[in-house]
């Protein structure tokens, strides 16, 4: 049960960073999450590109720590991070999406993988199978992509909708929504996008 907990948790984490800005943050999440299980391979693009500038800023935060720059570097080299590999993402587009493809399903598939194996070939088996995402992305890109934007979008904005904005407007405890019930709606939520997505041309 715990690693169903952390599976869900892993999908609508996502996009509930969001929450951390009070309710229009979580509103926020809430429509992007949407508009990635509907629209996640029409605007994968995007995505790429918000996901290379992310990578980048994360990247250069690191580096910057590791190197002992003050306040004002640490600034400049996460922006410049952000720029580049924003570029990079948008201008190799290929690359990006098979990147992005692989990092988003890595924590799922030690998840997985963790069932079969013990020790340091849980990750090693799932870096594998994430670099083998990655690659099938590249080559078959419209498939995966409506997939993995249809199912992780739709978990992300029922786990949104049904932790953050009713605890918001209801002030329900977080407690008091069930994972299954946010897997039930979810999985809802993605089949809707799945059909959407496969449908569009």
């Amino acid at each position: 049960m715990q690693e169903f907990s952390d599976f869900i948790f892993k999908l609508e984490n996502e996009f509930s960073i969001f929450g951390s800005f009070g309710i229009w943050g979580s509103l926020l999440g809430l429509l992007f999450a949407v508009i990635y299980c509907f629209f996640g391979y029409k605007l994968v693009k995007v995505f790429v590109t918000i996901f290379g500038v992310a990578f980048g800023g994360l990247l250069g935060a690191i580096l910057s720590r590791l190197v002992g720059f003050n306040e004002a570097w640490n600034l400049v080299s996460i922006i410049l991070g952000m720029i580049i590999f924003g570029v990079l993402a948008f201008f190799l587009y290929k690359l990006g999406l098979g990147f992005m493809a692989g990092v988003s399903s890595f924590g799922i598939l030690v998840g997985i993988t963790r069932h079969f194996f013990t020790g340091h070939a849980i990750w090693i088996v799932a870096l594998i199978a994430a670099i083998l995402v990655g690659v099938i992305t590249i080559w078959a890109a419209r498939p995966v992509v409506i997939i993995i934007s249809s199912v992780s979008g739709g978990i992300g904005a029922a786990g949104i909708l049904l932790h953050e904005v009713l605890y918001h407007f209801f002030k329900a405890q977080m407690g008091d929504v069930n994972n299954i019930v946010v897997l039930v709606v979810g999985l809802i939520l993605a089949a809707f996008g799945l059909f959407v997505q496969f449908r569009r041309k």
